[in-house]
């Protein structure tokens, strides 16, 4: 069954809220607009899903979000990583040097990181909400 564009914002808004809205994820309902939800192929909501990705990943940045201040950095990484063994791993494998390294860019690591991962998480539900 094919979804309206209202039905579709109603979604990405629920998952928003539930999802996505604290003080440093975006939000996907900023990132797609009408225009691309009305070119979404809803006989292929894997592909439904792939386009989502694939337009949240561009320039407008979705998954790249930026924690400027210490303090803010510090507080996520409390929250999210106190023993910084997630963001250190993560920023290894991203050929990070530990010498280049602090809390801003460990804090912003695993938060691009988590956006990703939180996104990916979606996939079965959103999947179903275009096959229903």
């Amino acid at each position: 069954m094919t979804k309206t564009i209202d039905q579709i914002n109603l979604f990405i808004h629920e998952l928003d809220k539930k999802h996505f809205r604290n003080e440093v994820f975006n939000y996907m309902s900023d990132f797609l607009t009408d225009d691309f939800l009305e070119e979404l192929d809803q006989d292929d909501p894997e592909k439904c899903f792939d386009d989502i990705c694939e337009e949240l990943s561009r320039d407008y940045g979705f998954f790249d979000i930026d924690i400027r201040y210490f303090y803010e950095a510090n507080k996520y990484l409390n929250d999210n990583d106190a023993s910084f063994l997630e963001s250190l791993k993560l920023a290894c494998n991203r050929g990070y040097e530990v010498k280049d390294l602090n809390s801003v860019i460990l804090a912003n690591i695993l938060l691009n990181h988590n956006a990703v991962e939180t996104f990916y998480n979606l996939k079965d539900q959103i999947i179903k909400f275009f096959n229903d």
